[in-house]
């Protein structure tokens, strides 16, 4: 089946072990979709997949692979709109359909509500960032970029983790390293993340970036 989601662009990670794949969501990484199998019943692989999720800490769509002996109610997942299942074994073409709805029906539900950190207020309906005496406008990109890095505040950022969170969804930009340090000066420059104002964009040498508030 990984073959089938190659097809629809996207590029393939395996974890073997649920751990190992929160614990890459937790240092950052990002995927447009999840495709999941839990051991055990229905209520076991509910709670695996919104594990995922909360390390995520965004609407990650989650596709479970399910056996026709863990489905005890279907309609249990209307709940989250973002964990969707499809039984297996199944065809091919059903997967390709599942996976894009899935995705679909997670972007439905991107964050709307500003949100705040520290004296920052980001409203994404916009995408401006207000703080101090002033209100910036950013491109949606960089808007992008600058809402990963905050969210994720505290913690070092590879370029390869950038480019999955904040790039990964039109894989047909060409987008490099210097593409990336473009946007990230720019970040720094429009919302004033200097260590003198107790907020700093630093970069880590041979991995990224690292964002630090004041308030850490």
């Amino acid at each position: 089946m990984l073959d089938v989601v190659c097809t629809l662009g996207h590029r393939v990670s395996e974890f073997a072990r649920t751990e190992d794949l929160v614990s890459a969501l937790i240092s950052g990484a990002r995927f447009d979709s999840v495709l999941a199998s839990f051991d055990g019943d229905q209520n076991a692989a509910l709670t695996g997949a919104r594990i995922l999720r909360r390390a995520a800490g965004v609407p990650m769509p989650v596709l479970l692979m399910m056996h026709p002996e863990q489905i005890r109610q279907a309609d249990t997942f209307v709940m989250d709109a973002a964990i969707d299942f499809v039984m297996v074994p199944c065809e091919e073409c059903e997967m390709v359909v599942r996976v894009s709805a899935s995705i679909k029906a997670a972007e439905s539900l991107v964050i709307s509500e500003p949100l705040v950190f520290g004296r920052y207020l980001f409203d994404p309906r916009g995408n401006t960032v207000t703080f101090d005496d002033g209100r910036v406008r950013l491109k949606p990109r960089e808007f992008d970029l600058a809402l990963f890095l905050f969210r994720n505040a505290g913690v070092k950022q590879s370029r390869d983790a950038i480019f999955d969170a904040v790039w990964s969804r039109n894989r047909h930009d060409d987008v490099g390293t210097r593409t990336i340090d473009v946007h990230i000066a720019n970040i720094r420059r429009k919302l004033r993340l200097k260590p003198e104002s107790g907020e700093r964009l630093s970069s880590v040498y041979g991995h990224g970036y690292l964002l630090s508030l004041d308030d850490e």
